[in-house]
């Protein structure tokens, strides 16, 4: 079984009485990593992570936007489906043996993104993961706003 260190706000857990650190495994571990992926942006050395926040700004609802190629929001659902795609794949090519059925992605629903109502350059998104092991999907909801 894996685990990983346990983070919270962006800060690692520390243990009652500050004698150690919180570790996370199974379910968790599973719903940790797709949070990670999700808020982080792409590793040159691994490629893993979103880079979200690189379509903030794109878009900004005017009349011209409707010509362009790609809307912002599709963009920013591609690099969400990608992200979890490439976490997926990495699951299998490292410690795939050491992984629990809860650990591992099954499969994921397509991200359902929406333009924040107080500034249209913001993004608020939802995605569903399934596990190998079934039962209830973890759900990871965001902003790139930051209210997420």
């Amino acid at each position: 079984m894996c685990s990983t260190l346990k983070f919270v706000s962006g800060d690692l857990e520390r243990l009652p009485g500050n004698n150690g650190y919180t570790f996370v495994e199974d379910k968790e571990k599973l719903q940790q990593d797709v949070e990670m992926i999700l808020t982080t942006g792409i590793r040159s050395t691994t490629g893993l992570g979103c880079g979200l926040d690189d379509v903030i700004g794109k878009d900004t609802m005017q009349y011209s936007a409707a010509y362009t190629t790609f809307p912002a929001v599709f963009d920013f659902q591609q690099r969400l489906n990608a992200g979890l795609s490439r976490l997926r794949g990495a699951q299998k090519s490292y410690q795939y043996g050491e992984r629990t059925d809860n650990e591992l992605i099954y499969d994921f629903t397509a991200a359902r993104v929406w333009y924040d109502n107080e500034d249209p350059r913001n993004f608020s998104w939802s995605v569903e993961v399934y596990s190998v092991g079934g039962g209830k999907p973890i759900t990871i909801n965001g902003s790139t706003g930051g209210n997420g």
